[in-house]
């Protein structure tokens, strides 16, 4: 009966993991940006992390490829879109605004410096606003023009987003700057296969080298074929 009892709290824990979308020894983010041990005691030192937003995790990368959820979104061309605009290639999703003053274009200037690295190989960025009220479809088209990647900007209604982002373990919190509108927000990408599918999450504000090295490692382990050598 014991070895019983320990067997079904080893698949609670295991199954509490995997609803936290983390795998077992890894920590969950919680809506304040906080982290909750699943089945190590071990605890996380922070300072090893340079981040800021709501979350000081390090990179994950899944053992498993977890469904992006489905969103109603406008581009930054006036055109709904759904999840179907995920299917078909490599993309990478971000959650800013345009008026963030640090981690959305130091993260974007993370991205075009890979992509440079990676000989224009970088996947689709996806730039979902915090702030709709002032991100309108043109803003964001004009701000991402900035940058020398391949991207495209949703906006909508800020519940949506909300829902959108705590659906892939990267929720909002309140207000960081007042006088610069928005949500605190996390630092994270996502990368999402062909099939809409979250494979890894990456911090976007680290060495460009050690990026490109890391994402151009996930395409090739998801593809099956070697990616070229940065």
């Amino acid at each position: 009966m014991k070895k019983i009892k320990i067997s079904l709290l080893s698949v609670a824990s295991l199954s509490i993991a995997m609803l936290m979308g983390c795998e077992p020894g890894q920590h969950a983010q919680t809506d304040h940006g906080e982290h909750s041990t699943t089945t190590s005691s071990k605890p996380m030192d922070h300072s090893k992390h340079n981040m800021t937003g709501n979350n000081t995790a390090p990179d994950a990368m899944l053992s498993y490829a977890r469904p992006t959820p489905d969103f109603s979104l406008t581009d930054q061309s006036g055109q709904l879109q759904n999840q179907s605009m995920l299917k078909g290639q490599w993309q990478i999703l971000f959650f800013g605004f345009t008026s963030c003053p640090a981690v959305c274009p130091e993260t974007l200037a993370t991205l075009q410096a890979a992509n440079h690295k990676m000989a224009g190989e970088l996947p689709k960025v996806v730039l979902i606003s915090v702030d709709p009220e002032t991100d309108t479809p043109a803003q964001l088209k004009a701000y991402l023009s900035n940058y020398q990647i391949q991207s495209t900007g949703l906006t909508g209604p800020i519940e949506q987003i909300r829902q959108f982002s705590h659906a892939l373990f990267l929720p909002l919190s309140k207000q960081a700057n007042p006088q610069h509108g928005g949500l605190d927000h996390s630092g994270k990408v996502v990368v999402v296969n062909p099939n809409a599918e979250v494979v890894a999450y990456l911090e976007g504000r680290q060495p460009v080298d050690q990026f490109a090295d890391k994402l151009g490692k996930i395409l090739a382990q998801h593809t099956g074929k070697a990616h070229k050598k940065i």
